[in-house]
């Protein structure tokens, strides 16, 4: 039920930019062919109000008004394809960071869960979520062999026993459509197995705590610098309803970081330096609980008019601070939120007063 609610209140934003109009605010709004090189003449007589800038390229005046009726995505960036609205004549190809608002937060798509592989086979089929999947000998009372059935492995139920503690299982694989069964079989505890087959590392596995929750939901959004982001599809309304409230006040957030897959992750466990980074399957950025933001003007949170409005309505809609030194990480927890600030702290980190509030620990960044 919670994913049906979700996924209705998820389809009302998508695709948000459709019948909006966007203010041309860069001077050098560079127009730019399906290949998105700059574009040097336009097909046939040119009746739209193009100027050019100093290169000889042609671009979208400043002031212009400009409506989306598609965008592309090249290299994880966002490019839109505008055009007058008056008569839809059509500029083409252009940066969204050309507008006022940069585009940010519109949402492109949603990438709906995927379900369980669906192949035929003539045994049941269960997916190792738990890292240490022991072997076991049925013979010597289940007693360990010390062998490990990788985690994210698939596997066929061979056989059961009457307890139905253990199972007889044989690891096997995909390739192609076709099911390919490996050698490493043998009896292991039904609780290190979920039901059905599915990808554990992939782009939609959720994870928390160090384990495999299942596959969610996910919404595709632009975020800074234009580049496509992602969040669960159960907190898109509450970010969108946080953001545009923001933008009533004049007061800009994008999004740095939404959700992240396992590879991601993992990814930047082992790249990045001089920062706390969760381990792969720890941060709560891989569940979608997590939300790295960017307010427009840089410089200190206490002098940051952007980090003070967070602080200050953050909480109305959710989302709370949980990471002490990180003023840009913050997390949607409505219970929480509205515990604290019922309490009077609001957005502000306080360990004591997030313990004395009952908040769990954080899952890391």
């Amino acid at each position: 039920m919670l994913g049906q609610l979700a996924r209705k209140a998820a389809a009302r934003f998508l695709p948000s930019f459709k019948q909006k109009r966007f203010l041309v605010d860069d001077p050098n709004a560079i127009i730019r062919d399906d290949n998105l090189s700059p574009m040097s003449s336009f097909p046939g007589p040119l009746r739209l109000p193009a100027g050019r800038n100093a290169m000889g390229q042609f671009i979208i005046p400043v002031g212009s008004t400009v409506q989306v009726s598609r965008v592309q995505i090249k290299n994880g960036r966002v490019w839109v394809f505008a055009a007058k609205p008056e008569n839809e004549q059509a500029y083409g190809w252009t940066s969204p960071l050309n507008f006022r608002g940069r585009f940010y937060n519109e949402t492109l798509s949603l990438a709906k869960a995927p379900p369980p592989m669906a192949i035929a086979t003539d045994f049941e089929k269960k997916t190792v979520v738990d890292k240490e999947a022991l072997l076991r000998d049925q013979d010597k009372g289940f007693r360990s062999t010390e062998k490990v059935i990788p985690r994210g492995s698939l596997v066929l139920v061979l056989r059961k026993e009457p307890s139905a503690t253990y199972e007889y299982v044989r690891v096997a694989e995909v390739v192609e459509g076709k099911v390919i069964e490996k050698q490493m079989e043998g009896w292991t505890a039904v609780s290190n197995m979920q039901e059905g087959w599915a990808d554990i590392y992939g782009p939609h596995a959720a994870w928390r705590y160090g384990n495999y929750l299942g596959q969610i939901g996910l919404a595709n959004i632009v975020g800074t610098g234009g580049e496509v982001k992602q969040v669960a599809e159960h907190t898109l309304e509450a970010y969108l309803s946080l953001v545009r409230a923001a933008a009533n006040d004049n007061i800009l957030i994008s999004l740095n970081s939404g959700f992240r897959p396992y590879g991601k992750q993992a990814e930047l466990k082992r790249t990045v330096t001089g920062s706390i980074v969760a381990a792969p399957g720890w941060s709560n950025h891989q569940h979608g609980q997590a939300f790295d933001l960017r307010s427009w003007r840089a410089g200190k949170k206490e002098d940051n008019i952007d980090y003070q409005w967070l602080e200050k309505n953050a909480t109305r809609y959710g989302f709370v601070r949980t990471v002490e030194s990180e003023g840009w990480h913050w997390e949607y927890r409505p219970d929480d939120a509205e515990r604290l600030r019922k309490a009077g702290l609001y957005g502000t980190w306080m360990e004591a007063a997030a313990e004395g509030q009952g908040m769990e620990a954080n899952g890391g960044c």
